[in-house]
């Protein structure tokens, strides 16, 4: 804050006391009031520069007193007192501001002593030494401790915590240079300077006042965030291996760390709250002027920003994106969940979605089976798809830098559910070159690289990257350019030079320009563009082509450019490419489509030209749902809601005639969702359908039921069988009587439903033919195992 001519200041502040989640409370104790004083210089309106050798405890006099009868106990079970902090500045002079700092104990672990691993272990060893035996671990949000409440702080009014002990400032500085071992000076480069009062957003403190000083500040921020991040999974993870050999048996660990997430939880306009109903001309779905703030930045302080990150401790993770009333209209939600599962040594997952009408989470539900992320094993099309996640040829690195670059965001630059999504650094955990030129993530293999803000590299990506390109693959980069490796070694030449343009960097300047941006070449045809915001995801960087060749104008400035390089193809587009299916805007989907990514008739191609979501399986099962993105939600979204008016749903009936999906032509009728696999020669081995007797492939009639029910035809991969099981089917009826197979079924004797845990078998019956079996009344509604023995 900035001091009075005289250098007084007394000013009252929020005194934190009490801050709650879904493991109870957490109090906090006031230890001490420290101020620093410090000079900032204005260099436009985004960026004060901050020299470090102006930074110092300020050795004046500081008083405070915390307020009595102040403290107030919110429904959520946060609670905050008011505390006064007065006191003077000598010598002040006109460029001086303070940083006040409540420095508290919590009921925290020092996550940074030597004797944190020991602990943990200890812990681990008294359950043994008890008698007891673990099995697992549970905690619905992975998270340090933190405040939940999404009412009563946030944006602009949000606490500015930051956890930090003696300990976890050695390891930084160990890490990061010696100049931090005095590191909590260097929070004025995370607080802002807030102006003459509270009513305009806060502008960044930097490092130096430069570009250069930019980029160090925020990557300052992002060696902060990232380091508390992973010490506390790799903590968790070390734990949880000590737990498998004491116990000698895997440890499941749940559910998600998804806690504060962006979208969801982020907050539209002046007027929303988590959980409230927008008004109208107000997406969830995209930036817009009345956009406020994200939630990204408490996830940030609580150590779980980096989802991908906590996969390594989580058996099988699982996000709740569509809560809170949100039904994941883009489906990016979805495509998170999938994304999850691909580098997950338990490759399943779910998507979990509350607060909606029943009818709205249904036609969700609907879409998340053909996604693959619905984990139950009610679903019957998980069994044709082999209880595996979609496949899709684009992959997003996932943008962890936006948050670091400016906390008001983070997180998302667009909502785009026709990707999966990965980290830089699980990219070159788990990422290679394959012969065909395409990049593979386990059996996930992707033609497309896609970079949505990343203003820091490292250099084995950007060989990885180079290597990609050369051999045929499309790497898209839109926004701001990469200038700096991760340990601050400037990258922007390499950079540029990948895609064709020139050095001069447009970073500093203030460029928010109003107009539309215009696809020209290859884009021709592609609807031109609005920038809907002056918000900082909105900036546009123009740049100068030299090797490269202009595809996109705004106000007749270069911003995009495509380079062709050995067989492969580099696109730059200098500014946030959008897409909002919830609007029908579909600019990514296009530019994509253009380069080739989404061949004619592959799903992706067929989700955004037909009222369906299409999907493909690694075993080659195709999955159909009817879209629902045009549902809007004009509800509330409390977790105990009640249903209210009755609204217009849009159907779930799928009707499909004619349907070429990728080398195929279907005809189908049915509900909800639809799931079939082929063999290598196009017969039809797998079959999920509801309120439905089968289908048509090819001018093939494969007739299940005589009367329209639910109904499953699978085979069990034999890696999967015991040594005793020669072949396994699995079929599944909601009515009772003649279930056809759709081919012979030679050498089946018996068919058998087993106990709720799939395990023991509690009825059996002859099979007498093998090309169909009578469904009796009792058996309806179960699944049913026809089993050849060997």
């Amino acid at each position: 804050m900035k001091p009075d001519k005289e250098g007084l200041f007394d000013v009252i502040l929020p005194l934190q006391k009490v801050w709650f989640h879904n493991k109870g409370p957490c109090f906090l104790t006031l230890e001490k009031v420290v101020c620093y004083r410090y000079k900032e210089y204005e260099l436009n309106s985004e960026y004060f520069y901050v020299p470090q050798d102006s930074i110092s405890l300020l050795e004046d006099q500081v008083l405070w007193e915390i307020l009595s009868d102040s403290e107030i106990t919110y429904p959520s079970g946060y609670s905050r007192a008011n505390i006064r902090v007065k006191g003077k500045v000598s010598s002040f002079e006109p460029n001086d501001s303070i940083l006040i700092l409540l420095v508290y104990k919590t009921e925290e672990m020092d996550y940074f002593s030597s004797q944190s691993e020991i602990f943990i272990e200890e812990v681990i060893d008294s359950y043994k030494n008890a008698g007891i035996v673990l099995s697992g671990f549970y905690s619905d949000e992975m998270h340090i401790q933190f405040d939940w409440d999404l009412s009563n702080h946030f944006g602009k009014r949000e606490i500015q915590a930051r956890y930090i002990t003696p300990n976890l400032i050695r390891v930084f500085s160990n890490a990061y240079g010696e100049e931090y071992e005095d590191f909590v000076k260097y929070l004025v480069y995370f607080a802002h300077h807030l102006g003459d009062d509270f009513s305009n957003w806060p502008i960044q403190h930097i490092l130096e006042p430069d570009e250069n000083g930019i980029y160090k500040t925020w990557l300052l921020r992002k060696n902060y965030f990232t380091l508390l991040n992973k010490r506390v999974t790799e903590l968790y993870v070390k734990a949880l291996n000590y737990a498998e050999r004491v116990f000698n048996t895997t440890q499941y660990t749940q559910a998600h760390a998804t806690w504060q997430e962006s979208p969801t939880c982020d907050q539209y306009d002046e007027d929303y709250s988590f959980g409230k109903s927008l008004r109208e001309n107000v997406s969830r779905y995209d930036y817009g002027p009345h956009y406020v703030a994200s939630s990204s930045v408490r996830e940030g302080v609580s150590a779980c920003y980096d989802y991908f990150k906590w996969g390594e401790f989580l058996t099988g993770e699982g996000n709740d994106f569509p809560e809170g009333g949100n039904i994941d209209r883009n489906y990016y939600g979805m495509a998170m969940s999938a994304s999850f599962a691909n580098i997950n040594k338990f490759p399943v997952t779910y998507c979990g979605s509350w607060g909606s009408p029943k009818e709205a989470i249904e036609r969700f539900n609907n879409v998340a089976s053909a996604y693959g992320v619905i984990n139950s094993l009610n679903n019957i099309v998980r069994y044709v798809q082999g209880f595996g996640v979609r496949t899709v040829p684009v992959l997003t690195i996932y943008p962890l830098d936006l948050l670091y670059a400016n906390d008001r965001f983070g997180s998302w630059m667009v909502q785009y559910g026709y990707t999966d999504y990965i980290t830089e650094e699980m990219l070159l955990k788990y990422g290679f070159l394959s012969s065909r030129g395409t990049i593979k993530v386990y059996d996930k293999e992707y033609s497309t690289i896609l970079f949505l803000f990343q203003p820091f590299i490292k250099e084995e990506t950007l060989g990885l990257l180079e290597e990609f390109i050369y051999r045929g693959g499309i790497l898209l980069w839109t926004s701001i350019p990469a200038m700096s490796t991760y340990n601050g070694t400037g990258i922007f030449s390499r950079w540029c030079k990948l895609f064709g343009i020139s050095e001069k960097s447009p970073i500093i300047s203030e460029n928010y320009p109003k107009g539309e941006i215009i696809f020209i070449k290859e884009f021709v045809g592609i609807e031109s563009m609005e920038i809907p915001t002056d918000l900082f995801p909105d900036k546009v960087y123009s740049m100068t082509p030299s090797e490269a060749s202009p595809v996109a104008l705004l106000n007749g400035k270069c911003v995009g450019f495509i380079k062709e390089s050995g067989k492969g193809k580099a696109i730059y587009m200098g500014f946030r490419v959008r897409d909002n299916q919830s609007e029908k805007m579909f600019t990514l989907f296009n530019i994509l489509y253009r380069l080739g990514s989404y061949p004619e008739y592959s799903p992706e191609y067929l989700a955004h030209t037909t009222p369906y979501f299409f999907s493909q399986f690694p075993n080659g099962a195709v999955s159909v749902a009817r879209h629902y993105y045009e549902l809007e939600e004009d509800w509330e979204g409390s977790f105990f809601r009640k249903e209210d008016k009755p609204r217009n749903y849009p159907t779930t009936r799928i009707d499909l005639s004619h349907q070429k999906i990728l080398d195929h032509t279907i005809n189908y009728k049915g509900d909800k969702v639809m799931a079939y696999r082929l063999d290598k020669d196009s017969k039809l081995i797998g079959f999920a359908g509801y309120s439905t007797v089968g289908l048509e492939i090819d001018g093939v009639h494969y007739k299940f039921i005589d009367k329209p029910g639910d109904i499953l035809f699978a085979s069990i991969d034999k890696d999967r069988l015991i040594p005793n099981i020669l072949n396994c089917w699995i079929i599944y009826s909601s009515v009772e009587g003649r279930f056809e197979f759709p081919f012979e079924l030679k050498g089946v004797t018996k068919a058998v439903i087993l106990d709720e845990t799939h395990t023991y078998i509690t009825e059996e019956m002859p099979i007498d033919s093998t090309n169909y079996i009578i469904i009796p009344d009792k058996w309806k509604k179960q699944l049913i195992y026809l089993i050849s023995e060997g």
